[in-house]
């Protein structure tokens, strides 16, 4: 689950065109945190869907 919180928010974060030193501590951070980073993006995803 780490592997692919951190492979999402890649992902996002090069979308996004953020600074590769951002996308890093981004990737780090969200491999750690694992799970709970996904749920995170998908409520913020909701959000701005309009769900």
């Amino acid at each position: 689950m780490s592997m692919f919180a951190g492979a999402l928010t890649i992902l996002l974060s090069i979308s996004l065109q953020f600074g590769a030193e951002f996308i890093g501590c981004m990737a780090d951070s969200a491999g750690w945190l694992g799970a709970e980073m996904i749920k995170v993006i998908v409520d913020r995803m909701k959000k701005y869907g309009g769900q």
